[in-house]
């Protein structure tokens, strides 16, 4: 067996450079073996964490499904064609223009841009009534601060690193989740240059914006190994620039999960 690779914390940017060369996407799940090894030199801030006790008051309907598995749904453009009546079944939390797609599918929403709110407040408050997440107390929704540390185990707080997919991961942290399938985390333009699986309203996406999103990712990766340590996540693009969680096809994961 080989043997592993053990971190060697520093800065963020060192941390999360570790945990990339530690994390393939193989042996995700199995990374939570060198905990004991590195617990003495994890910060103290996080060596006393109690992640187990932080969840919002939600958590209940999330334990109703099996093994605790979430769903997030992010926008990117290899969902276009979907039929998202599959995740019916399934607890989903929903970035941004998801809540289209209607309560039935979409359990829980996540936004955190002002300008995506100005755009979509009228008709979210129109038809969607499930429970509504953001960084921002202007749109009298779920108010959850935005943490200053790469992830949050705080109830009522989460982390930002400028995009919406990030905090929805944390979030489905928070709900205690032990099995996480990210849908449309492309991190990258589909061929026709378009940024989403639904028409973007807002603003037109630059292709060097991901670079930062993949960023945001790289930086709570130590932190959810950390605090998180049982946790399985998997990525259902096979072609996503996301490389720091295993890989499944759509169809295999929503066969699996």
């Amino acid at each position: 067996m080989r043997a592993r690779r053990k971190f060697n914390f520093g800065t963020p940017e060192q941390i999360a450079h570790e945990a990339a060369l530690v994390v393939t996407r193989a042996a995700f799940v199995n990374t939570r073996g060198v905990m004991p090894t590195v617990e003495k030199n994890v910060p103290e801030r996080i060596r006393h964490s109690k992640s187990n006790l932080a969840v919002p008051f939600d958590v209940q309907k999330c334990e109703m499904y099996p093994q605790k598995t979430v769903y997030i749904l992010g926008g990117g453009p290899s969902l276009k064609g979907f039929d998202f009546t599959r995740l019916r079944d399934k607890f989903v939390i929903g970035c941004n223009d998801a809540y289209q797609l209607g309560m039935d599918v979409v359990d829980v929403l996540f936004f955190g841009d002002k300008g995506w709110w100005d755009k979509h407040k009228d008709r979210v408050n129109a038809q969607y009534f499930n429970p509504v997440y953001s960084r921002h107390t202007f749109a009298n929704k779920r108010y959850l601060k935005t943490s200053e540390e790469d992830l949050s185990d705080d109830p009522t707080s989460v982390v930002w690193h400028r995009n919406s997919g990030c905090a929805s991961l944390n979030l489905a942290l928070l709900y205690g989740a032990t099995k996480i399938v990210l849908l449309g985390f492309d991190m990258q333009l589909g061929g026709d240059g378009n940024s989403n699986w639904h028409v973007n309203e807002v603003s037109k996406v630059a292709g060097h914006i991901y670079k930062a999103y993949l960023n945001g990712f790289a930086k709570m990766l130590p932190y959810i190994i950390l605090k998180f340590g049982d946790v399985e996540i998997v990525n259902a693009n096979p072609n996503s620039k996301l490389e720091l969680f295993p890989k499944m096809e759509l169809e295999q994961a929503l066969e699996t999960y």
